[in-house]
Formats: structure tokens, sequence, C-alpha cells
């Protein structure tokens, strides 16, 4: 009997071990590849970043994925929902203390415990969100994978920097014109093209490089540039003596690709990283036209304009309510369930409100933004199905303006 009691309890130590460790793994084969230190074994890693630059306050979203990369099937026991890596995100590693750790949201697991088996090949993931402290540490900081006894670490994937929106350096001017999306703002790099100035019948002129003199400088480090991320309704305040006369979207290196008309149509560029360029026309006369002295002078503002993958993509509600008249069928401009204001900050807040007006069968929403009127849109449709979709317009208040049937 006592044999037989010692026989249980090396079989439940054994089992209790077997929970925590994964049956099948092979033994330690460690590698390193330039720039990473990895300890690769049964599992390899990949994360997946909106973009590369942040500051204090904002949120960081980083996925993160697992693959079975061990030639044969992983077996442990433990939750059904657990199949993804753990992650560690910090600017400084001594040994094995990480300096400047940033805690991520809480991580929720089912608390069943299975026996689970993950197939060679078969990937994991989770996407995690890292809200940055006020007190953060400026740098660049690295990420840390792992999943069981493997893991990998990634160096400098993100940078933390003073101002996402202000990147100041000695070595630029800036421009007393304020560009702003949602909470962000900045003043773009000022760069002097030309000069006139005035005097009764005499003029002087003088020139300058322009943009020309960063752009084309190899030694230009771009994360020194004033950065703005698109989070919301595009404006430029301008001086009274300065008005804008072009905007030029110019790609990373440096090469002009696209042009508009307005800073709002900026929001128009799909998912990715832009150089802007402001051409700006100043005139010393400011409100007093009637002087004889004065000067006219142009500049080339320019700043880096990025608009995340995650973005709401933009439309021009005046474009489109250009298009109905109040009396045309499928028009609904008056009648509205949406009368009272509530905060719309999300496309799921814009989903849930516009909801109460409609009226068609739907499986799917689309959810758009008017950056320069502050104006939701969302449609509602059937996936497969021709027609009978029902398109929301209201104002950032979730005021409705504006209803359109489908045919």
């Amino acid at each position: 009997m006592k044999k037989l009691s010692i026989i249980l309890v090396l079989i439940m130590i054994l089992g209790a071990f077997s929970s925590c460790v994964g049956i099948g793994n092979k033994p330690p084969a460690d590698t390193t590849e330039p720039g990473d230190v990895a300890y690769e074994r049964d599992f390899s890693f990949s994360y997946e970043l909106d973009r590369t630059e942040y500051t204090r306050g904002e949120t960081i979203k980083i996925k993160a994925t697992v693959t079975n990369s061990s030639g044969e099937d992983y077996i442990y026991t433990g939750s059904s929902t657990e199949f993804f890596p753990s992650i560690s995100l910090y600017w400084i590693q001594i040994g094995d203390e990480k300096g400047g750790v940033i805690d991520h949201d809480p991580v929720a697991v089912t608390d069943d415990f299975v026996k689970m088996t993950i197939k060679n090949g078969e990937s994991g993931s989770r996407t995690y969100s890292f809200k940055i402290p006020d007190d953060a540490v400026c740098a660049d900081y690295s990420i840390t994978l792992s999943f069981g006894r493997d893991s990998k670490e990634f160096l400098g994937v993100l940078r933390i920097a003073e101002s996402t929106s202000q990147n100041s350096s000695d070595e630029y001017d800036y421009s007393p014109i304020t560009v702003s999306s949602g909470s962000g703002k900045i003043n773009p790099v000022r760069c002097f093209l030309s000069s006139t100035v005035y005097d009764g019948d005499s003029i002087a002129e003088g020139c300058g490089a322009g943009i020309g003199m960063i752009f084309g400088n190899d030694k230009t480090d771009q994360s020194t540039f004033p950065v703005l991320v698109l989070d919301g309704k595009l404006e430029a305040l301008l001086p009274v003596n300065s008005s804008l006369v072009g905007v030029t979207v110019y790609d990373l290196d440096y090469n002009a690709i696209e042009e508009k008309k307005s800073i709002s149509e900026l929001s128009e560029l799909p998912e990715g990283e832009y150089l802007i360029v402001l051409r700006v026309k100043s005139d010393s006369r400011g409100c007093i036209p009637d002087v004889s002295e004065y000067s006219i002078t142009d500049y080339e503002d320019f700043f880096k304009f990025i608009i995340p993958k995650d973005a709401i993509p933009a439309f021009s509600y005046a474009k489109e309510s250009e298009m109905y008249k109040e009396n045309d069928p499928g028009v609904k401009s008056s009648g509205f369930g949406n009368t009272t204001e509530v905060e719309i900050n999300t496309a799921s807040d814009a989903v849930s409100r516009a909801k109460n007006e409609c009226t068609v069968q739907y499986n799917a929403a689309d959810v758009s933004f008017d950056y320069s009127e502050e104006i939701w849109k969302v449609v509602f449709y059937t996936k497969g199905v021709l027609g009978g979709c029902q398109t929301v317009y209201f104002d950032k208040n979730g005021i409705t303006l504006l209803i359109v049937y489908g045919e």
C-alpha cells in the first residue's frame, strides 16, 4: 500500500510538470541574427506596428505573433486562448534587467485548462496596447517576444520623442503657421525661397534655396522633422500677413507625388508617411495696404505627415451632399431620430449612433469621416447584395444631417 501511494504521488508530480512544459520540444538551439538577440528553439516571432514614432500620452499598438517552426506538433496543457506571445517594451537592458519598461493593458485569458495541440506552421497573435506615461523616457525602444522558454529581442523598433508633433532642432527655423489635427499641433520647418522689397519705384530681390537646402542634403535626419499624425480635423492657422499658395505631397525619398489645394485634402491620402510642403506668401503690409515700403516673401514650410494604419477613411461631405436634393427619391433631410448631442470619438461610436436611424437589413457597416467639416458617414449594407443600403451622415456631436437610401 505504501509503494502504491508513492507511485501515485510521482504520477501527480509528473502530471503537474507536464502541464507547465510543452511536450515534444527539441533541445535548445540558440541562434543570433544581426541586430537581434535571439534564443530560438521551437518558435519564431514577428511583430507589426502602425508607425514607428510616438510621444508621451499616445497609445502604442503592437501586434505580436508566434509561429510553431519546430517541424512537429507542439502539445501542452493550458488555457485554450493562450497561444500568443507575451511581450515587454523597454528602452534599455543591462544584463537581465530592463529599464524604462512600459506596461501594456491587462490581457484576459480563459481559465479552462485543456490539452492543446499546435500544429507545425500554426501561428497565434495578440495586439497589445501600451499607454505611454507622461514621465516616459524619450529614447529608442526595443521589444522582446516570448512563448514558453523561447524568446526573441527586436532592437530599436520604435521611438518615443519629446513631442511627436514638434521635434525641435536648433538647425532649423520654424514657421509661425500652426498646423493641427485633433489634439496634435506643429509649427513646420521654414525655408526661405525668395523675397522682393518695394520702396517707391525701387525694387530689391533676394533668392534662397527653399526646401532644397534640406531635402538635397545627404546628412539630413528625418527624425528631427516636426511630425503630425492624422487624428481629427486638419487645420492651418496662418498669421494675418500670410497666405497659403499651394500644398505639395512628397514621399520620404523627396520625390513630389501629388498636389493638393488645401490642408484638409491631406486626409484623403492613403495610409503611410509623407513629407508635406506648404508654399506660403508673406506680405509685410499685413492689414495696412497703403504703405510705400514693404516686402513680399515666399517660403516653403514643411513637416512630416503620418496617416496610421487604423485611420478612419476620409470623404467629402460637401461633394456628396451636392448630389442629393431635398425631394429626391431615397433622400431624407428631416425627421431624424438623432437630435440630441452625444460624444462620438471612434468608428464604433459612430456605428452605434447611426443604428438609431437605420431601417434596412444589414450585416456590415463602413465608416468614413470628413476631417475638414468633422462629419461622420456610416453605410449599412448586406455583403454580396447589390442595393438595399442606407447611408447616415451626422456631425461630430451625433446630430443627423442627411440619410440616403441606395437602390
